[in-house]
């Protein structure tokens, strides 16, 4: 088996004559995706704190259910006192649990 001499001339001129082709498709293909990879970005972290807000007010409207049912209701302060009515759906079923 005999083993070939490398070009070395012609090997760097593919490796410079890609880059010459190459990085300026590059810089257009970042420049053209930031704006797509901005927005996915922003729509996850927007989705991502509307279930931290969500779940924030399940706990404080459960602590108030809990609160009330220590029999404190005529201590509380009148902006926890609220009707039954008042609480989302989502919180008196998770009470019934």
């Amino acid at each position: 088996m005999t083993v070939q001499p490398i070009d070395v001339t012609a090997v760097m001129g593919m490796a410079l004559g890609g880059m010459l082709i190459l990085i300026p498709l590059l810089f257009a293909l970042r420049f053209a995706l930031k704006p797509v990879i901005e927005m996915v970005s922003a729509n996850r972290e927007s989705r991502r704190d509307r279930s931290e807000v969500e779940k924030l007010s399940l706990r404080v409207t459960l602590l108030e259910q809990q609160v009330r049912s220590l029999g404190a209701g005529s201590r509380m302060p009148e902006a926890l006192q609220m009707s039954s009515a008042s609480l989302p759906s989502h919180a008196s079923s998770a009470n019934r649990e």
